[in-house]
């Protein structure tokens, strides 16, 4: 009697014993974090951005870098590192331009309990993985936010800024539920490399980046922050943010609609889960602060006039309704999404709220249409000229039509 209990229990206690060991291995062989790049043609910044990874006072992660068609020396130099850490990974596609799309499939990719998504020009302070992933456990948090600093490639100077996390804004209680906090679209900028995100976050709701060429992030970050129910923050700078001239940011005349396109999935989206209501006052403000940093940044004059021109024309568009409403003066605005450069371009909203600026139809003509020979004078000036120099007067005429992107 007691051989035949053991023949029938004997393979069920190996079973279950190689089944326990088994997982104990898979956890060890668990990533806390998955550190995602989009590379194209930073060869000359890939080595101090993974030096400055594989220095980390924190071991267990990996590195998913996601070459883009590279054409000069990236790929070379990401292998070099890949034959001493094996933390390093390697994801080669056909050149499509789109790091939304380099993203989403390190994401697909990713193994870690936490994703990070990081530039391949940046570089990183030694305590970014382990101070913000000890945060995020101890206040079991789907997000952790962190600071960041310019970093200028020519004079070799870093620089402090303020619009990285609005700390103004930040709520006394920390952690915090996302949409229960009135500002959470304004407590910091769409960029994603100073958030830690829960992967099981971007896998119940299926987050995924935009296929833009610029903006792509808006819809992920911003969906991200709405939807998660503990959100923790580490005020410390981390982010070494290069600036050459050569981003997607500093190339945005290339594509200067990208960021209403995501502005105009995240609002559906929002109406979709219906949780658009709890989140309008932030929304508005975030449209109007990413609409005003994005005309305002733009270096082209045709490119900036060809933006103003669709959003006046394309308001009795059904398709773009959701977010081109007229404007109502007098509505308090909210600067908590733009830095301050952005606050002083956006002082002429305030002063036509305020009624000390003239609205549109009082330099003549009726209608939207009363701002296009302010366009059309653009044009006459040069096609290339820095951000943040067009005439007072010009930019006083185009107010209704940014303060008609925030759906005021």
């Amino acid at each position: 009697m007691y051989t035949v209990y053991v023949i029938l229990y004997t393979p069920i206690y190996r079973k279950s014993k190689e089944r326990s060991m088994k997982d104990e291995e898979e956890r060890d062989n668990k990533r806390d974090i998955s550190v995602i790049i989009p590379v194209y043609n930073v060869e000359k910044y890939i080595d101090q951005c993974l030096d400055s990874l594989q220095a980390q006072s924190f071991d267990n992660f990996e590195v998913i870098c996601v070459d883009d068609g590279s054409q000069d020396r990236t790929v070379d130099r990401i292998r070099e590192h890949m034959k001493t850490d094996p933390r390093i990974r390697l994801i080669e596609m056909p050149h499509c331009g789109l790091a939304g799309v380099m993203r989403n499939e390190g994401i697909k990719r990713a193994e870690g309990k936490y994703c990070l998504f990081l530039d391949g020009d940046d570089f990183f302070e030694r305590d970014m993985l382990r101070k913000t992933f000890e945060k995020a456990e101890e206040d079991q948090a789907d997000i952790c936010l962190f600071d960041a600093r310019l970093y200028n490639e020519r004079t070799k100077v870093y620089k402090e800024i303020d619009y990285i996390i609005q700390k103004d804004y930040l709520p006394e209680s920390i952690p915090f539920k996302g949409r229960s906090f009135p500002y959470i679209l304004n407590i910091t900028t769409g960029c994603p490399w100073n958030k830690l995100i829960r992967k099981s976050l971007i896998d119940e709701y299926q987050l995924q980046f935009m296929p833009l060429h610029r903006s792509n992030d808006v819809y992920f970050i911003f969906m991200a922050l709405a939807l998660a129910e503990k959100i923790t923050v580490v005020q410390e700078v981390f982010v070494n943010y290069r600036q050459s001239g050569s981003s997607l940011q500093a190339n945005n005349v290339k594509s200067p609609w990208d960021w209403y396109e995501a502005l105009k999935a995240l609002k559906l989206k929002f109406e979709e889960l219906q949780i658009y209501e709890e989140l309008r006052s932030s929304f508005r403000n975030l449209a109007f602060g990413v609409g005003i940093y994005n005309l305002c940044s733009l270096k082209s004059g045709e490119a900036f006039c060809n933006v103003y021109e669709r959003m006046v024309y394309c308001g009795g568009d059904a398709a773009y309704r959701g977010v081109f409403r007229p404007c109502r003066f007098g509505e308090p605005l909210l600067y908590g999404s733009m830095s301050r450069p952005e606050r002083r371009r956006g002082q002429s909203l305030r002063s036509v709220a305020d009624g000390t600026v003239r609205r549109p139809d009082d330099y003549g003509g009726s209608g939207p249409r009363s701002g296009i020979p302010a366009a059309a004078r653009l044009r006459s000036h040069s096609p290339q000229f820095p951000a943040g120099t067009l005439p007072a007067a010009d930019l006083r005429r185009l107010v209704p039509a940014l303060a008609g992107v925030a759906g005021l």
